[in-house]
């Protein structure tokens, strides 16, 4: 038996992490107006930020394909892997998780022989960024650890179903064009300085509650951390492009948030900051 994590990179997942536990990525396309990227391959989350503040239209993204995912579980049967657990980013707001499956479909149709000895298991995170991240960063060490693959499937979807996504984009207007907040709410949020809480609920961005101010969101979001988050699981603060901004955060969540087995620093990836800006704040943890 020998297991393969893989997933893509809208899970932000920070590349020293990815290289430590063996995770494969597989990048989504980023359309802007200089042409196309691969997320996290031909363009880094901070050469993206700076480039973000200069499009006048909003860059897309393009889901994996199901030829990626085909030749990435014949990769994977060529380096004698015996199962592979893939989650995707939410099914509802990406045809990524519908392309894993469909290149599972088919890898079996090219290989019929070999379904019940490679093992091809496709999880719908229903979620963004390290929401799922930060699971599959657990799901590998499991892996490394000699979990079987069933263990590491019921911990995923137990994850899935209990990750919570808290973030704050400290500049409206990139919300307003993604839709993730309507545009008199936006204009009315920035001439009063107020600053969205946003999660997201079974894929679609909610938002909680508005805050008066940068340190006033910080605060708020905190209190529904500590309220939240179920002792002894790890914690992913997230950060983008203001270091100040970062730093500050972090230091706040880990100065606050008692009985964490793990704090995880990372940055907002390129298809995560198209919605929320790149000056933006946020935290990933398991719920009760």
């Amino acid at each position: 038996m020998k297991i393969c994590i893989t997933t893509d990179s809208t899970s932000d997942i920070p590349v020293c992490l990815q290289k430590e536990l063996g995770i494969s990525v597989l990048p989504l396309l980023i359309e802007t107006e200089k042409g196309e990227y691969l997320d996290g391959v031909t363009i880094t989350t901070d050469t993206f930020y700076e480039e973000l503040l200069q499009y006048s239209q909003l860059p897309s993204s393009a889901s994996v394909t199901p030829l990626n995912y085909l030749a990435l579980y014949e990769e994977k049967l060529e380096q004698g892997y015996t199962d592979v657990i893939h989650v995707s980013l939410n099914g509802e707001g990406s045809s990524t998780y519908q392309n894993a499956c469909l290149g599972r479909d088919f890898f079996y149709h090219d290989h019929p022989e070999l379904e019940g000895d490679f093992h091809i298991h496709c999880l719908d995170s229903g979620t963004y960024s390290m929401g799922y991240g930060l699971g599959v960063v657990q799901a590998a060490r499991m892996a490394r650890d000699g979990k079987n693959p069933e263990e590491i499937i019921a911990f995923l979807q137990d994850w899935i179903e209990h990750n919570v996504v808290l973030f704050c984009p400290l500049e409206l207007n990139f919300v307003r064009r993604s839709g993730r907040v309507s545009g008199a709410a936006a204009f009315i949020g920035d001439a009063l300085g107020l600053k969205p809480v946003i999660t997201f609920d079974h894929g679609a961005a909610k938002t909680l509650l508005k805050a008066r101010g940068e340190k006033m969101a910080m605060r708020e979001m905190l209190k529904l951390v500590i309220s939240q988050h179920k002792p002894g699981t790890p914690v992913a603060i997230a950060g983008a492009m203001d270091e100040n901004v970062n730093e500050a955060w972090s230091a706040a969540v880990r100065n606050t948030v008692q009985d964490v087995s793990e704090f995880i620093d990372f940055k907002l990836g390129c298809v995560i900051t198209i919605n929320s800006g790149p000056k933006a704040f946020g935290v990933v943890f398991r719920k009760e």
